[in-house]
Order: structure tokens, then C-alpha cells, then sequence
């Protein structure tokens, strides 16, 4: 979504927005998940790869694309999709785990 609505849309402000909602929203998730008292063992670790994955691939999405792309819906949504399946197949692996 966060990568979508970053190429997609062409006001600055709203571009600035969005990107600082998601910020907010994962550091709330992040101490959300950090005050829960259960957790699986070796969760950090497993689900590490996954959000690296998904940050470096939203990097070259950023990188490749920012300039020349902007509001080309062709390029930005294979773009998000492709910066969420990182998180997806973590997400599928830790069903299982």
C-alpha cells in the first residue's frame, strides 16, 4: 500500500502523509509485539529475513522507479506487490512454524 500510494499519488504532502503513517504504524506494532509476554522461541530470528527482504526491495522499487514512474500504475502496483512478498511468505512460514 505504502508503496503504491508513494508512486501513485503526486502531491508531496499526501506522499509525506502516508509514508509518516507507516512509520507510526510500525513502531506502534513494534512495541506492541515487544510488550507481549508469550512468544514463540526463535521468532525475532526467523521473521528477520523477512522484513530485511521486504525493506531492501522496497529500496530498489524506490530507487528504480521515483523519478521516471510517477503515477505509471503499470509500474507501482507489481512494485508493492512485489515488496509485500517477503512478508507474505513469512507470514505462510510462521502459520507452520
Amino acid at each position: 500500500m505504502v508503496t503504491a500510494s508513494v508512486g501513485l499519488i503526486e502531491s508531496k504532502l499526501l506522499k509525506a502523509a502516508v509514508f509518516a503513517a507507516w512509520g507510526v504504524l510500525v513502531v506502534v506494532m513494534t512495541v506492541w509485539e515487544r510488550s507481549r509476554l508469550a512468544h514463540l522461541s526463535g521468532t525475532r530470528q526467523r521473521i528477520n529475513p523477512y522484513w530485511v527482504g521486504s525493506f531492501a526491495l522496497y529500496g530498489v522499487a524506490l530507487a528504480v522507479g521515483a523519478s521516471e514512474t510517477i503515477g505509471d500504475l503499470a509500474y507501482w502496483l507489481p512494485a508493492s506487490v512485489i515488496v509485500a512478498l517477503p512478508m507474505l511468505i513469512g507470514a505462510l512460514r510462521e502459520r507452520h512454524a
